[in-house]
């Protein structure tokens, strides 16, 4: 059984011309997720009480249409697997009329906050969440291979105290909000109907990004990674219809 709620779409998520930002809706995704801990009583606090957090590993984001400013939608996720340290979890937008906007997948990584590792999924996490049928969709696997083309696009980004989040490195939708200041220029005046991140290392405070956009054609690739050439992740996006 899915969770959800439903939510207006504001003046401040959305873009230029007042259609949703995919850093927002990546901000929407996660709050609903958290919702559901906090009404399960798994506690943001509570968690990190327990030096306990989850880190995110994988999203897949398939989008048909982005509402615009306004727009009345439905926001819900369910988690479909939850195995060793891995949990697995859908989350979609659906218009007023009840069709799917987004659906989208997700990969998340339950770690120990003072060691740094994986650690096994605890009972009481189990025992609260009711396992869901994936959603109908594409499941891409979860790395990401960057292409071989030449880089159009590089920029740097230092990561300040506003872009970190309650474990400490820079918050998921920090990533997508990045990537958008280096989409290739055939991406501008285009919608994307997909859009990946593959997480491979935590951005602390005061990490150099340099962000290095490769263009592909109907889809183009972001490597943001330090200084040593090691990627903190990979944006992908893709502008066909899927």
């Amino acid at each position: 059984m899915s969770y959800g709620y439903e939510k207006r779409i504001s003046y401040s998520e959305c873009d230029g011309i007042g259609v949703l930002r995919y850093d927002a809706l990546v901000d929407i995704f996660q709050d609903c997720s958290t919702f559901q801990s906090e009404d399960k009583g798994l506690t943001l606090t509570k968690l990190l009480s327990l030096h306990r957090g989850w880190m995110l590993s994988f999203w897949q984001i398939d989008i048909d249409r982005m509402p615009t400013l306004g727009d009345n939608v439905y926001v819900g996720t369910a988690p479909y697997g939850l195995k060793g340290c891995i949990g697995n979890r859908n989350f979609f937008m659906k218009n007023a009329e009840g069709d799917f906007l987004v659906k989208s997948n997700s990969v998340w990584v339950l770690m120990d906050l003072e060691k740094q590792v994986p650690v096994k999924i605890p009972d009481m996490i189990h025992e609260n969440y009711e396992i869901s049928e994936k959603l109908e969709m594409e499941y891409l696997p979860r790395k990401l291979k960057l292409p071989d083309t030449p880089v159009v696009f590089t920029s740097k980004f230092t990561v300040e105290s506003f872009a970190l989040d309650s474990n400490g490195h820079m918050n998921n939708a920090w990533y997508v909000r990045l990537a958008q200041t280096a989409f290739p220029p055939a991406a501008q005046d285009k919608s994307l109907c997909r859009i990946c991140v593959e997480y491979k290392k935590q951005a602390r405070l005061g990490d150099v990004i340099i962000l290095e956009t490769y263009d592909a054609g109907d889809e183009f690739y972001i490597d943001m990674r330090d200084e040593n050439g090691i990627s903190y992740a990979i944006f992908y996006g893709r502008y066909e219809n899927i």
